[in-house]
């Protein structure tokens, strides 16, 4: 049994959160497996195992994630045009008209926009939004909105993040935590790593 409990800010739908947090779920229960069962005897000392490679055929934005963090292949949990990351993560319509109109500044529209959420097999959670072919500093503030996510008062020390230009969030209903932001040219990353992968995820980012 799994149980999935949220506090939803002030004009979030908490129905629509909690059914994004379970479509969240679903897909990383089916990766939990047994640990794995001791070597046997004949298991030669100091052998080296290759990371696990997954097969799964990525496009688009999700084709950028990172193909293989901690030692094992990342996986694709949700990857949502603009329409469905609006009626489907969002489903707030004042909320979706806000980014409507903020992407119509830009002279895009909502299939511009795509939204995707992965992570490692070790717990780290990486999402980005795309808007296709324009500049995504613009849209920062209403699509770290959209998921009730905000910037916080936190220094990020360069050698912490692989030099990347990134700041600090706090999650909103749909990771939650403390994580990083990272604007790069069409892409907004959203990046909550475990400690240790920390650096590794912001080395595989462009």
């Amino acid at each position: 049994m799994v149980q999935l409990q949220a506090t939803a800010p002030v004009g979030i739908d908490a129905a629509a959160a909690l059914v994004s947090l379970a479509q969240l779920a679903a897909p990383r229960i089916a990766t939990v497996s047994p640990p794995a069962p001791s070597p046997s005897p004949s298991t030669s000392a100091g052998a080296s195992v290759a990371p696990s490679l997954s097969i799964e055929p990525r496009t688009g934005l999700a084709a950028r994630f990172p193909t293989v963090i901690g030692g094992s292949s990342t996986r694709i949990d949700m990857d949502l045009t603009g329409p469905q990351f609006l009626a489907q993560i969002v489903n707030f319509k004042p909320m979706e008209q806000k980014v409507t109109k903020a992407l119509g500044k830009q002279k895009k529209k909502a299939s511009d926009l795509s939204f995707v959420i992965g992570g490692s097999a070790n717990g780290s959670v990486i999402a980005a939004f795309q808007v296709n072919g324009t500049p995504i500093k613009p849209l920062v503030n209403v699509l770290m909105e959209s998921l009730a996510m905000e910037r916080i008062d936190q220094p990020v020390a360069p050698d912490d993040v692989a030099g990347k230009d990134a700041f600090a969030i706090l999650g909103g209903f749909l990771i939650g935590g403390q994580g990083f932001a990272y604007p790069k040219d069409d892409v907004l990353w959203l990046v909550f790593p475990t400690p240790l992968e920390q650096m590794e995820v912001f080395q595989a980012l462009p």
